[in-house]
């Protein structure tokens, strides 16, 4: 029972801090608010992670974490090359849809030039999408639907800054543009042109 206790505590800690890291990055948060929001004492929360230094790693961790979510829409198989890019990028973009702690906490590690992320080791978690869209072009390039000097390493930095900007500048480019970024019908819309994009780029025969 206590063991179970612990954890729960841990995890409600690591939720709170989540949420005041991803709104003011690890200078502005405070130990106080955290400990206020997760119902905890600060004692307790240094007794667990040390101080917010480490606390911060371990959200970073936790965060960076998920995605391992996608691993289950990107391992996969189709006829073509076409359908499994538009379900990578399709996946990509709701992953960062529906973990906005995530886009947040890139744009305040990368502030902090990658420090944590490099302590902690933290390069391996893109190896999921990496490998996983290496697969897909090198069973494109088999059945000549991808250009042979396409590199996959090139594709993903490209789907990457197509999406992960339309997220980071949300609030910004809905005011440029007067829409809603994240509605239905605007989130296809922005998958479909990226997707059509790297298609096309890939492309040489790639069946539309």
């Amino acid at each position: 029972m206590h063991q179970r206790n612990s954890e729960d505590t841990k995890r409600n800690i690591l939720s709170a801090a989540e949420i005041e890291f991803a709104e003011k990055g690890l200078s502005g948060a405070r130990v106080d608010e955290i400990a206020a929001r997760a119902k905890v004492n600060k004692a307790l929360l240094y007794q667990y992670f040390g101080n917010k230094e480490e606390l911060y790693k371990s959200v970073l961790e936790m965060v960076y974490g998920r995605l391992t979510e996608l691993e289950e829409h990107i391992i996969r198989r189709s006829e073509g090359c076409m359908e499994e890019i538009r379900a990578f990028v399709r996946a990509y973009f709701h992953f960062l849809r529906e973990n906005p702690s995530y886009v947040r906490m890139v744009m305040w590690e990368n502030l902090n030039y990658g420090k944590f992320f490099r302590e902690k080791g933290l390069s391996g978690v893109k190896d999921i999408m990496r490998s996983g869209l290496h697969h897909i072009l090198e069973r494109g390039k088999e059945r000549g639907e991808v250009a042979p000097e396409i590199r996959s390493e090139d594709i993903l930095q490209t789907l990457i800054a197509c999406s992960f900007n339309y997220f980071s500048n949300r609030y910004t480019l809905e005011q440029v543009f007067d829409r809603d970024a994240v509605s239905e019908e605007n989130m296809e819309r922005r998958i479909a042109s990226v997707s059509d994009m790297l298609i096309r780029y890939l492309g040489h025969g790639c069946p539309r």
